[in-house]
C-alpha cells in the first residue's frame, strides 16, 4: 500500500505519550508523510498543547485518555475545533466508553497509523478499529 498525503485539513496531530521514544517515533513516521507534528508528554501538557495550537488530531494511549475519569478525551473535545480522538491500546481495547473516535491496536504499521488519521466520516458514534 502506497502512503497517502495528509487530507487537506487534517494536517496537525498532537502525539501523547510518557514514553519520548515513543512519541518521537510516531513523529518522524508522520513528519515524513506531510503531517505537522506536536508532543505531549502528559494530560495536562497536552490540554495546554490544545488550547495554544489547534490540533485536527489527538493521537494517546488508552490509559491517558482515560485517567481520571476520561478527563483528556472530554476536555479536548470542548475546544473548537474538536479534534479527531484515536487511542492507542496495547490490548486492543475499543475505546468507545473513553470518547474516543477510533483505536489503534499496538504494536501497528505505519499504514495502520495512517489510516486512523484519515477516517472515512467523522460523524459522532463512528468508531473505527485498526491494528493487527
Amino acid at each position: 500500500m502506497t502512503p497517502r498525503s495528509p487530507a487537506p485539513g487534517s494536517s496537525r496531530v498532537l502525539v501523547v505519550d510518557a514514553d519520548a521514544d515513543v512519541r518521537n517515533v510516531v513523529e518522524d513516521l508522520l513528519a515524513g508523510q506531510g503531517f505537522e507534528v506536536h508532543q505531549a508528554a502528559n494530560p495536562d501538557e497536552a490540554l495546554l498543547t490544545l488550547r495554544l495550537q489547534a490540533c485536527d488530531v489527538l493521537l494517546a494511549p488508552l490509559p491517558m485518555l482515560r485517567a481520571r475519569g476520561g478527563c483528556l478525551s472530554r476536555r479536548a473535545r470542548e475546544l473548537r475545533p474538536a479534534p479527531w480522538v484515536v487511542a492507542m491500546s496495547a490490548a486492543g481495547m475499543r475505546a468507545r466508553r473513553y470518547e474516543a473516535d477510533a483505536t489503534l491496536a499496538k504494536p501497528f504499521m505505519r499504514t495502520q497509523l495512517l489510516a486512523a488519521l484519515r477516517p472515512p466520516a467523522r460523524r459522532p458514534g463512528n468508531l473505527y478499529s485498526l491494528g493487527r
